[in-house]
């Protein structure tokens, strides 16, 4: 009978045990980002009256007779499905949606993990936890070796932006140009083509599609003279007819056609016209002659277009891709059976664009986005400017009369990254280059973003400090030690750890504005709760019955 006792307590033992587990569980149904426990069950040793026999010709074998002496926990497992998301509105709330822990660091630089994003700023601008542990920055997208530095973020700046000049930009890969973001790609150039002057000669002026010219006559009036030149304009006859008739009225001006346009020569330096009159026809006023523009507008255009393509390369500098540019334009203009065109590319010394035309442009970005990012277009040929440098101060002190206040602290993507607004408009964050190093991202009131590789000196914010929320891994997370705080440390049979960045190989994506609420299944743990209520009745039964059975034993001595 002893022993029914012994079993029957075992049963209420680990019952009470149970009992635990999902009160811990119901009282952490709010706690963010908790991972509920179940406990499992195995037997206790057997005591065995018999090991049984094998079966021989004279007989049949015997199976062994064994009594259980209990039953003791088997194991408590964590189970680390991932919570609900709780939306809050908070930007700095953050919930990581797939695999990985936040990376916190207490005040002697010891880290743990945790999976709760409920993050705030301090006073000296480090993101840190609600129990105060700061958020560890991460150094990589993806490594074997924890980061040293935290999430800090300047909360007074001091930026002194300087454009770049024409020798800096054309030096710049067009990949590092730090205003704009232009891919590699074609685009398009078209244009009118002009009738060649040869065959503009033998057009009467009636048919002249780019003007609408009367006959008659027209005068012009030389300076100090009283007696005005008269022309006389028929359209029924070709305009290298009537240029010839015009030469031949006086040796002081002659009249031509240059690349389509008609143009008036002073042949004597010390000449001026001083007067032109449109007499009967509106000739002057057709072509855009007076006495300060001598050459009039295009005459004649075929009504066909030309198309120039442009090849953007980002690894070639700034000054490669425009003299490439500029090559196909003078290879277009070399050849007999084209007309030139008016066109050029060329640097500003503000370090702006400039495409140098006389002509109405038509732009094709074809598979670059060349012309939106850099603001070309037929009607502005001159673009903002490409590049700018930066030395950005982080002011400790806040009543410095240059500083600007931080205003607002995002996590804005899914990465991890943060960013920080400040009064005057500005924005700075972080971002990734092309070797995966971390480099800062500053955006100035007017939009003119800056990138890490032009700030001088590099990392002059804080060289300890980054903007990049690190995550960590691990091989076998049920091997987590749980502690206070929503923390978590590392424990033996955790394996080994991988540090990077949110969205990066096996981490999860981190999705901002809430945090992971607790995983407690309500329903499960009130039926894990009855039968755990069950399993202590009815081994409580028990026990009083193998008393109340050793109890009339005892009265049968007397």
């Amino acid at each position: 009978m002893t022993q029914a006792l012994q079993t029957s307590a075992t049963g209420i033992n680990v019952g009470q045990q149970q009992i635990n587990v999902i009160a811990n569980n119901v009282a952490n149904i709010n706690t963010v980002a908790y991972k509920s426990a179940n406990m499992t069950f195995e037997t206790l040793f057997s005591n065995t009256l018999s090991q049984g026999s094998a079966a021989t010709k004279e007989g049949g074998g015997t199976n062994p007779k064994q009594i259980g002496l209990g039953v003791k926990i088997g194991g408590i497992s964590r189970n680390f499905e991932i919570g609900t998301f709780v939306n809050t509105g908070r930007d700095t709330d953050v919930m990581i949606s797939g695999n990985g822990y936040f990376v916190v660091q207490d005040g002697d630089g010891k880290q743990y993990y945790t999976r709760d994003g409920v993050f705030t700023t301090d006073s000296n601008g480090n993101l840190v936890t609600q129990s105060g542990m700061k958020v560890v920055g991460a150094s990589a997208p993806y490594s074997g070796t924890p980061s040293s530095t935290t999430v800090r973020i300047p909360t007074n700046l001091k930026a002194t932006v300087t454009e770049s000049t024409s020798d800096i930009i054309n030096d710049k890969l067009i990949k590092d140009l730090n205003n704009v973001s232009i891919s590699s790609g074609s685009f398009n150039i078209k244009f009118d083509t002009m009738i060649p002057d040869s065959t503009l000669k033998t057009k009467t002026i009636e048919t002249l599609n780019n003007v609408n010219i009367d006959s008659g006559t027209f005068t012009i009036t030389m300076s100090g003279e009283t007696t005005p030149l008269s022309y006389t304009v028929n359209d029924q006859q070709s305009l290298e007819a009537n240029i010839a008739a015009w030469n031949n009225v006086d040796g002081r001006l002659t009249f031509g056609l240059d690349n389509g346009k008609l143009k008036i020569t002073i042949n004597n330096p010390d000449h001026s016209i001083s007067q032109v009159n449109s007499g009967d026809t509106n000739f002057f006023e057709a072509t855009g002659i007076d006495t300060e523009n001598l050459t009039s507008k295009l005459l004649f255009s075929s009504g066909n277009s030309e198309t120039l393509s442009f090849h953007v390369d980002t690894l070639d500098t700034m000054g490669d891709n425009i003299a490439a540019w500029n090559q196909i334009i003078d290879e277009f203009n070399a050849d007999a059976t084209k007309d030139n065109i008016d066109l050029r590319f060329e640097i500003t010394e503000n370090g702006q664009l400039k495409i140098g035309c006389s002509e109405t442009l038509e732009f094709e970005p074809i598979d670059t986005n060349f012309f939106a990012e850099t603001k070309i277009s037929p009607v502005n040929l001159t673009s903002k400017t490409l590049n700018y440098s930066a030395v950005l101060q982080d002011l400790l002190d806040y009543n410095d009369a240059d500083g600007i206040a931080v205003s607002s602290v995002t996590i804005i993507d899914e990465n991890g990254i943060v960013s920080c607004s400040y009064s005057d408009g500005s924005n700075l964050t972080t971002q990734l280059n092309e070797l995966n190093q971390a480099e800062w991202r500053y955006t100035t009131p007017d939009g003119t973003v800056i990138t890490g590789s032009d700030v001088t000196p590099k990392g002059s914010i804080n060289i300890n400090s980054n903007m990049i929320v690190e995550l960590a891994s691990f091989v076998n997370e049920e091997g987590l030690v749980s502690i206070n705080n929503n923390l978590w440390q590392w424990g033996p049979d955790a394996g080994e750890i991988f540090y990077g960045m949110a969205g990066e190989m096996a981490f999860g994506s981190l999705e901002s504005g809430g945090y992971e609420g607790s995983n407690v299944d309500i329903a499960v743990e009130l039926s894990n709760m009855i039968t755990a209520q069950r399993l202590i009745q009815m081994n409580s039964r028990v026990f009083g019955t193998a008393s109340s059975i050793m109890e009339t034993l005892a009265y049968l001595g007397q």
